[in-house]
């Protein structure tokens, strides 16, 4: 006789050999297949009547309702259908019926054995190699998405630190960029007056005069008419207007009266969006282009045609 620890021990057996391995020593008959075969059958008549529970429900979505499935399914089921068991024990439900003859039919000569390591098998031989597959596509798709991500970063804190130094070098924060640009032109007279300031200030005279000079030398060897030379106030009017004058308004300098006071207005053109307000506050915010209620433009073809000139209907090529 075999001790309990001989009987308990652990044997190796390939898992392609497994099935003959069950064959030679009797744990299952030959017939297995067939049998499985009719008990999935009966699965799949049972199924059609399950009581509404959560792990029931998840159970019926499996593709492969084993044996072990079935075992659990008759455990839910003492709960769900305790109100028809019997004093003897028994369950008068169809539903309970149907589960417990199926779990039977599968211990009768062990045919659970053989459909279980049938599936091992077919895991072994099909499902892990393309879940292998599967995992490796997506740990290379995996380290890809990581380098994307660690190269995008780069690029964000590049930019985000170029918009800071750009924000820098305009004299805004970058907090609230359309409202921020809006408030620069207040700097903007300052601005004006400061260069103004500097070309007055400057030998820009010297070198305006030096240009005419110049230009009065060419122009004396080059033409003879009085007219075509022109005088020197005819040229670098505006740069000569700011040398004598410094920072004035373009319609002084068109006019040379004083620009007129305008109307107090909101200056600030950003609207609650945070973004530019252009005044397009039309119907339909497109641009009227003129055209009326004509659909077309009128080519003057009242024909409908285009005329190409060809009254004799083909081309003259002068051969006679």
């Amino acid at each position: 006789a075999k001790s309990k620890m001989e009987e308990t021990q652990p044997i190796d057996v390939f898992y392609h050999k497994l099935i003959d391995w069950l064959l030679e020593r009797k744990w299952i008959k030959k017939d297995f297949r067939e049998k499985s075969d009719e008990i999935r059958v009966l699965i799949g008549e049972a199924i059609k009547d399950m009581p509404d529970n959560e792990e029931v429900t998840k159970m019926l979505g499996y593709s492969y309702i084993t044996y072990y499935h079935s075992k659990r399914i008759i455990e839910i089921l003492k709960h769900t259908e305790a109100d028809t068991k019997s004093f003897w024990g028994s369950y008068s439900s169809q539903r309970m019926k149907d589960w417990q003859h199926i779990v039977r039919l599968y211990e009768t000569d062990n045919t659970f054995l053989g459909e279980s390591v049938r599936m091992l098998e077919h895991n072994m031989n099909y499902e892990v190699p393309v879940a292998k597959k599967r995992i490796l596509g997506l740990q290379t798709r995996l380290a890809d998405s990581e380098k994307k991500e660690a190269s995008l970063k780069t690029s964000a804190s590049n930019m985000n630190l170029k918009f800071h130094q750009v924000c820098k070098e305009m004299g805004i924060k970058g907090e609230d960029i359309g409202a921020e640009l809006i408030q620069l032109k207040s700097q903007l007279p300052a601005e004006l007056q400061a260069i103004g300031d500097i070309i007055q200030n400057s030998k820009c005279k010297e070198a305006i005069a030096y240009y005419l000079a110049f230009l009065e030398f060419t122009l004396d060897k080059g033409s003879t008419s009085s007219e075509q030379k022109g005088s020197p106030e005819d040229y670098l009017k505006l740069l000569q207007y700011v040398v004598s004058n410094g920072n004035q308004s373009v319609y002084k300098y068109e006019t040379g009266e004083e620009l007129p006071p305008e109307d107090t207005k909101d200056e600030s053109n950003v609207d609650s969006a945070g973004g530019i307000d252009f005044g397009d506050d039309g119907a339909n915010g497109g641009i009227d282009f003129g055209d009326g209620d004509t659909d077309g433009i009128d080519f003057g073809d009242n024909s409908g045609g285009i005329d190409f000139g060809d009254d004799g209907g083909g081309i003259d090529f002068g051969d006679g």
